[in-house]
């Protein structure tokens, strides 16, 4: 189904996959999601600290790079200064203990046991996948990654999820391309934030916006989520829809699926007057998908990662708005409350943070996840301190992150 608005409204939807373009997604017309505050400058950056509280981090000069960091778009000189920071590096993934994406220079970056050095790195945007987003590793210790756009889409109408050993190796590629009927005159998405696979071996992603334009109007389609069955990459997927464009889901944002394959999705969506960020659920994806708004918008400020814990028995929610992570017990409904609430998380001068997605190692006594505002958020679930993590590399920002080996 589709949608018209005017030609202006959510124009980021056709925008070209980066930060920026993530942020406009999500609200409409607006350069950054509701409540955030401008990047930090190319010449800034934050020290590795911590407090209890999420206090300010010290913020210093770095001048060892400086890529367009304010429009979120690096240029070419930049993207090859950053890529010859690691032609010396072999692969070592014994070296590595969590794996962060680089979204702007299109990276996945391995760092040490001390959270700042990189001792891996995984070109993705070699591999077609620009702008990664989520990334987790499965129990093997390979590693999925969302992308949110790709090259190889002539009209740029989709983009893919892609599983790389912990070597590095691209193993599989799912693709996927909106629904966009050959009536369109140009036709554009936006997705991928998320996706991976679930127990019995399905693989999802997610498409958090598409548009057409029809005689000069855009049109927006429906969000939803792809999924293929257990090692056919090269199938055809099959689209669920979260029906009409707004009503009330407007663009997923993040997902994980349970024990039961259920998946559960962060959104932005509208109800009446109320825009703002609920959380959803798809029952049986794979066999007789439904769709059930569990809280409805405007339950988070900003409702950005989603990801199961406990032997997916627990469902973990982030506020980016907050700077909190709000833990539940499976399956969540409309009356359900926080078990346990983790953060703040880290932040720099003026309150700056927006933690978006990441995971928890193994024995689940921390939790990684990546900031808009360029660094690594690490916390210990027992003590709830929580410790900001950068360096240069990790400019100019960091939107996933996973352990290896991970909690799957």
């Amino acid at each position: 189904m589709a949608s018209t608005t005017s030609p202006t409204r959510d124009r980021a939807v056709l925008a070209t996959a980066s930060v920026a373009a993530l942020s406009a997604v999500l609200v409409g017309c607006s350069g950054t999601p509701q409540g955030a505050r401008a990047l930090p400058s190319s010449s800034s950056a934050v020290q590795a600290g911590s407090s209890r509280d999420g206090s300010a981090l010290v913020v210093r000069r770095l001048d060892l790079l400086k890529p367009n960091v304010d429009s979120g778009t690096p240029g070419p000189a930049a993207r090859a200064a950053f890529r010859a920071r690691f032609e010396h590096l072999r692969h070592n993934a014994k070296a590595v203990t969590l794996w962060i994406a680089n979204t702007a220079f299109g990276t996945l970056l391995g760092v040490d046991r001390s959270r700042t050095k990189v001792v891996d790195e995984i070109d993705v945007a070699s591999e077609g996948c620009l702008d990664p987003v989520g990334v987790r590793v499965d129990h093997s210790q390979n590693i999925w990654v969302a992308c949110q756009s790709e090259p190889s889409k002539t009209i740029a109408d989709g983009s893919s999820e892609q599983e790389y050993s912990s070597s590095g190796k691209l193993l599989e590629r799912y693709e996927w391309s909106a629904p966009c009927p050959s009536s369109a005159s140009s036709c554009g998405a936006l997705g991928a934030n998320d996706g991976g696979p679930d127990n019995g071996g399905h693989v999802f992603a997610s498409l958090a916006a598409a548009a057409i334009l029809v005689s000069g109007a855009q049109q927006n389609l429906d969000s939803g989520f792809f999924w293929w069955p257990a090692n056919k990459p090269k199938s055809t997927p099959t689209f669920i829809s979260l029906g009409a464009y707004c009503q009330p889901i407007c663009q997923p944002l993040f997902m994980d699926t349970d024990a039961s394959g259920n998946i559960w999705f962060t959104y932005r969506g509208v109800t009446g007057s109320q825009q703002g960020f609920g959380l959803g659920e798809v029952t049986d994806p794979t066999t007789d998908p439904q769709i059930v708004t569990i809280f409805a918008p405007g339950k988070y400020e900003l409702g950005f990662g989603v990801f199961t814990s406990d032997a997916q028995t627990k469902l973990n929610v982030v506020d980016a708005g907050k700077r909190d992570i709000y833990q539940y017990e499976l399956p969540v409904t409309s009356a359900s409350a926080p078990l346990k609430t983790l953060g703040p998380t880290a932040s720099g001068f003026d309150s700056w943070g927006q933690p978006i997605t990441g995971g928890f190692n193994k024995a689940e006594t921390r939790l990684a996840l990546g900031d808009q505002f360029g660094w690594l958020n690490v916390g210990a679930t027992a003590s709830n301190i929580w410790t900001g993590a950068l360096n240069v590399d990790f400019l100019p920002y960091v939107l996933g992150a996973s352990y290896t080996p991970s909690d799957r």
